[in-house]
């Protein structure tokens, strides 16, 4: 496991230092969680047949919505974090936020996991790295494009690309083991 840091500014005008430690403990248990969570939902749902997305996430959402409820309402009657409903317009804006950044990504990822490998399809995640520096020189906010930048893009691509092939070749190797045992079991049956 690599631990990464980073330098933090911290303002001379409020005095307080940041949590650097506690900041990247919480970034790896989430790390670990995902990971956890990915694995997870590749054993406990092989195939799309065996529980379908949307119903997946339908009861995730549901126990989610049963369960942590009372932690808003906590946070509330603490002054910890005051809930307040949103105007419709904060509302709609939400709305579409939810369905199209959580549910409609969350329902590509958990489908890539299923078609892939959970490695493959978080490693998938990580081409958006090259893609939003790709993005920013065509927008002009990158005026200079440094060989770092483009080794960095590179690694990320090659690491993808070595793993998706080393997935079809597992794949490819499982499905020669499955036909060679499913043919010896025949031909004992036969002879």
């Amino acid at each position: 496991v690599m631990l990464a840091g980073t330098k933090h500014k911290h303002d001379a005008d409020s005095g307080q230092k940041p949590n650097m430690l506690a900041g990247d403990g919480v970034a790896l248990l989430s790390a670990i969680t995902y990971g956890a969570y990915a694995v997870q939902v590749k054993h406990e749902v092989p195939s799309e047949s065996a529980l379908p997305m949307p119903w997946l996430f339908g009861l995730v959402g549901l126990v989610c919505c049963l369960t942590l409820w009372p932690g808003i309402v906590l946070a509330h009657l603490s002054g910890f974090e005051l809930f307040r409903w949103p105007t419709k317009a904060a509302l709609l804006v939400i709305t579409l936020n939810a369905l199209v950044g959580t549910v409609l990504s969350n329902m590509l990822l958990a489908r890539a996991m299923l078609l892939a490998s959970p490695l493959l399809a978080t490693v998938g995640l990580s081409l958006a790295i090259p893609l939003a520096m790709a993005s920013d020189v065509l927008r002009a906010k990158i005026t200079h494009f440094s060989p770092a930048l483009a080794l960095g893009s590179f690694a990320v691509w090659a690491g993808f690309f070595a793993l998706g092939g080393g997935d079809v070749l597992e794949r490819r190797r499982s499905a020669e083991l499955r036909a060679r045992k499913g043919g010896k079991g025949k031909a004992a049956t036969l002879g």
